[in-house]
């Protein structure tokens, strides 16, 4: 492994990465929800650039989160949302006095907690709980804050008043990179994983699919309360809630529930892009020598989405523009799309990059082993010319920033080539000189050794 990492190290620090044009969903690589809002403004970190130099490293953590629970109910009418947030945590090291969470535009209206509380004091883009006396290191604590928000990002509405179709209306998130501060209080940032559960109300007959396994569905009143509860622990962007009128297809691979849900009115074509997730579910297992890690793998199509797909721990969420009739499906698939997505629930979610300048362990395994599912569902020839057209668009380009940047202002400046197809080649390169079989046991040992874990290109 020594010799394998030193090449690896090599190539990732010292080639130059040349930049490329990028190629929608059903043609080259495919985007997740980040890059499609590349360029966009976004409210910096402030703690990231400690040394005061421009370089981003990852957050410290003064605290280590144990679990959050969300009890969310929407407003369909008013696009708003009424929510009660409460995360168990306990200090790391130090005592801690203070406790510092990221909230965009929430109206707080209570906070309370296991330990006595000081004072409070909500801001535009965080929430600060000071204590009464400090809180020992190690020792657990909760906060309850119950609040309101209309989001204008992370949350997002779609409606017949506001334009579609008739009994389509529905909901959904977008956490990556650091979003879901704009819905809910909390630590939104990679390096701090935690088990979640959400409760969800919504008008009876919409359904909620959520992380983790079902735990209920009740009925109270004339709406009905979802409870979803993940048990294995993941980040914070990963959380995903979506909600409304949805149809649903369901099969299983082995043991594993899937389910591909849409909105009634593209129901019709739904199975079209729904019948190579076993195959590629069974590929990526046999591929990684690691079994699917989550409860289920549902996958859900929403009007609008940012991008081609976003991973979200056991529930990805779709552009429904994947969704193509029969008759179109010579020029239309969602195989590169699902493959994509499905291959992040072990690279991305499993493992989870420790801070942005490490995306590309994200994004470049999740773009190479689609080019792998290629080769499997097509043959060589369709991988090589995958790879080729990666390679002609990074040779287009003079950008040279190496694949590990910490230069970047914002974080979605990430999610680029360097990520997606510059990552994808190193993979691809280090294979070569490994040969297929001792890559794939080198690929094995990294996840074995590090699930359920935030990874650096070092520990690869």
């Amino acid at each position: 492994m020594k010799p394998a990492r030193l090449l690896f190290t090599f190539l990732c620090l010292t080639l130059p990465t040349l930049g490329w044009a990028e190629l929608h969903s059903h043609g080259g690589w495919e985007v997740c929800a980040c890059k499609a809002h590349l360029g966009e403004g976004f409210p910096l970190d402030p703690d990231a650039d400690h040394a005061g130099n421009g370089r981003k490293y990852a957050r410290d953590r003064e605290i280590d989160v144990r679990h959050v629970k969300l009890e969310l109910e929407p407003d369909f009418d008013a696009k708003s949302l009424s929510g009660v947030a409460t995360l168990t945590f306990s200090p790391i090291a130090n005592p801690l006095k203070q406790l510092r969470l990221d909230a965009v535009d929430l109206r707080i209206s209570q906070v309370e907690s296991s330990q006595p509380i000081e004072a409070w004091d909500s801001a535009k883009t965080s929430l600060m709980v000071t204590f009464a006396g400090a809180i020992p290191a190690d020792q657990e604590a909760w906060v309850k804050v119950t609040y309101s928000a209309e989001p204008r990002d992370g949350w997002f509405f779609r409606t017949e008043a506001m334009g579609y179709p008739k009994g389509d209306d529905h909901f959904w998130t977008q956490g990556e990179p650091e979003k879901h501060r704009h819905w809910f209080p909390g630590y939104d940032y990679p390096n701090e994983r935690f088990t979640s559960e959400v409760f969800c109300t919504v008008p009876k007959g919409m359904t909620v699919v959520s992380n983790g396994r079902l735990i209920e569905e009740g009925t109270i009143g004339d709406r009905t309360r979802f409870h979803w509860k993940q048990e294995q622990e993941h980040v914070n962007y990963l959380i995903s809630v979506v909600g409304g009128y949805f149809n649903k297809l369901e099969a299983k691979h082995g043991d594993l529930p899937l389910a591909f849900l849409t909105t009634p009115s593209e129901f019709a074509v739904a199975a079209n892009s729904f019948r190579d997730t076993p195959d590629i579910l069974g590929f990526l297992e046999k591929e990684t020598g690691v079994k699917f890690p989550w409860a289920k793998y549902y996958s859900v199509c929403v009007a609008d989405f940012v991008a081609g797909g976003m991973e979200n721990t056991s529930v990805t969420t779709l552009t429904a523009n994947t969704l193509f009739s029969t008759e179109s499906e010579n020029l239309r698939t969602s195989h590169r799309l699902d493959a994509h997505e499905a291959t992040h629930q072990w690279f991305g979610d499993l493992l989870t990059c420790k801070d942005w300048a490490n995306i590309w362990l994200n994004e470049g395994f999740a773009t190479y082993f689609t080019h792998l599912y290629d080769e499997h569902k097509f043959g060589t020839e369709e991988m090589r010319y995958r790879l080729s057209l990666d390679a002609q668009g990074i040779l287009s380009n003079s950008d040279v920033k190496p694949i590990v940047w910490r230069g970047y202002n914002d974080p979605f400046e990430q999610f680029d080539y360097r990520a997606y197809p510059k990552g994808s080649w190193v993979l691809h390169m280090l294979r070569s000189q490994l040969g297929p079989e001792l890559f794939r046991k080198c690929i094995t040992n990294y996840i074995e050794r590090n699930r359920n874990r935030n990874v650096v290109t070092h520990d690869l």
